[in-house]
């Protein structure tokens, strides 16, 4: 929609996609992400205690 854009409307400059891009991933990243690990650390009270593994 932002390279074709709707009928009589106009397009978004390209400095307000990047804004709102950024503004989307911002909230779905770190918002998002923040309020996952409090509510996992609510509802799972052993999982704050358990040792965090990183073996690939």
């Amino acid at each position: 929609m932002s390279c074709v854009g709707f009928p009589d409307l106009t397009l978004l400059p390209g400095e307000q996609m990047l804004a709102i891009l950024g503004y989307a991933m911002f909230c779905c990243l770190v918002v998002n992400d923040s309020v996952k690990v409090e509510m996992i650390r609510r509802c799972v009270p052993t999982a704050a205690n358990q040792p965090h593994n990183e073996s690939s």
